[in-house]
């Protein structure tokens, strides 16, 4: 289960990265009343349709990691989705050109502008799962990862502790504003570096089967023989 714990700061690192992309939206979003316990509950939403975008992406790249699982490579995505991570931190300016097809980018840009323009607790929920559609290279990482896990439900619920992880960083760039946006962009580059390397680290020991509990499980795979030619009782 080593693989929640490096969801979880992924995610919590991950989102200095995103602040830069999701700062802006997290700044625009409407404001629904001045009471704080509403203010709060909106924001909640909009986080909550976010990891929900999250978890359906998640279960989906799981499904594809399952079945390859199946086959016997789930070792290999291990250590695939771990040195991608290590490649990124040799080349940090590629994360920044993960980008995602031109006219899905478009079609959100469109939807989110239409949705910022509407107040209520549904307008916020709605703003959260576009959210979860933005284009973001640690996203497609964190996407990376669930598909080396090798089952859908494990695929959803590390894209989900992603997203939980990335929330209280969102949460405070939509209370405290502007400033702490650009201070916590200005230490995110580290940040992100030393993150990647600790995830990169975990999933290549997985990938590894050195028998180590929890970290590296050795993984048997058998097979099985069918005597064809043995009599029936």
């Amino acid at each position: 289960m080593e693989w929640i714990i490096a969801a979880l700061i992924l995610g919590l690192a991950g989102s200095l990265h995103c602040i830069g992309m999701c700062g802006p939206l997290m700044l625009a979003l409407p404001l629904n009343s001045t009471s704080p316990r509403v203010w709060m509950r909106g924001r909640l939403l909009n986080q909550l349709g976010r990891i929900l975008t999250y978890g359906i992406l998640g279960l989906t790249v799981g499904i594809v990691g399952q079945r390859l699982a199946t086959a016997g490579l789930q070792q290999w995505l291990a250590m695939a989705a771990g040195l991608t991570m290590l490649f990124f931190i040799a080349w940090p300016a590629g994360l920044n050109r993960m980008k995602g097809p031109l006219k899905m980018v478009g079609w959100l840009k469109k939807q989110l502008g239409s949705w910022l323009q509407k107040k209520g607790d549904f307008s916020l929920f709605m703003l959260g799962l576009l959210n979860g559609l933005l284009p973001c290279g640690l996203v497609y990482i964190a996407l990376a990862s669930s598909l080396a896990l090798g089952s859908a439900l494990d695929g959803a619920l590390f894209m989900m502790l992603f997203g939980i992880g990335t929330s209280p960083t969102l949460l405070a760039v939509t209370s405290l504003g502007k400033v702490i946006r650009e201070k916590l962009h200005f230490k995110a580059y580290r940040m992100v570096q030393v993150t990647l390397a600790i995830t990169a680290f975990l999933f290549i020991l997985r990938g590894a089967n050195l028998g180590i509990p929890f970290v590296s499980p050795k993984v048997e795979v058998t097979e099985q023989t069918i005597d064809c030619c043995s009599k029936p009782r």
